[in-house]
């Protein structure tokens, strides 16, 4: 049996028949007598129709959706995911943000954590994936870990970000939880600026 382009020949009942190459897949040559003729579209596209005989029957799946290799059909990205071309792979949200929507065709779906929050993994799927930093700790905007508050700073909740010690006052270390870091200036000594860092700033 010489099959045309998207077939192949397979047995039945004792002989040879010709059999379409499945969805998902197509098969170029003629004569082909494997069901391993059939080549399978590629990840991104699909392809619903059986006995496709050229790679342009697999078509892109849409921005938003995609699909594993040998595809019939597209399915939307999964929350923390998305794709913004055609034919392209759903890509995960990186570190530091997250994305609740399903179907997303665009980065911009990857919201980012807040300030004092942070999220170390890719591909999350809800704001709780964003953590608090802890009390000495904090973060900026969009963040994948957090880091200590610097000297002249403090924060004393979790969650918090970093405030600066008072006129009046300075703090020398780093990553402080609590305002009692800021120390005072001694007695006939002033300090007019916030988040001082050494006790030099405390003038005469």
């Amino acid at each position: 049996v010489n099959c045309r382009s998207g077939r192949y020949s397979a047995l039945y009942n004792n002989g040879k028949i010709c059999q379409s190459c499945p969805t998902g897949t197509y098969n170029p040559l003629i004569g082909s007598n494997s069901s391993s003729a059939c080549l399978a579209c590629d990840a991104g596209k699909y392809n619903p129709n059986n006995g496709s005989d050229t790679s342009s029957a697999c078509m892109g799946c849409s921005p938003g959706d995609s699909s594993a290799i040998g595809a019939s059909f597209c399915t939307p990205c999964s929350a923390g995911y998305y794709n913004n071309i055609t034919g392209g792979l759903c890509e995960a949200c990186p570190v530091g943000k997250y994305n609740e929507v399903t179907g997303s065709n665009s980065s911009s779906a990857c919201l980012a954590c807040d300030a004092g929050k942070y999220n170390p993994n890719n591909g999350s799927d809800t704001s709780s994936a964003c953590m608090d930093c802890s009390p000495g700790d904090s973060s900026a905007i969009g963040s994948s870990f957090c880091t200590p508050c610097s000297a002249g700073y403090y924060n004393n909740i979790t969650g918090g970000l970093c405030e600066a010690c008072p006129v009046g006052k300075y703090n020398e270390l780093t990553g402080s939880n609590s305002s009692s870091a800021c120390l005072a200036c001694d007695a006939g000594k002033y300090n007019p600026n916030n988040g001082s860092d050494t006790s030099s700033a405390c003038l005469d």
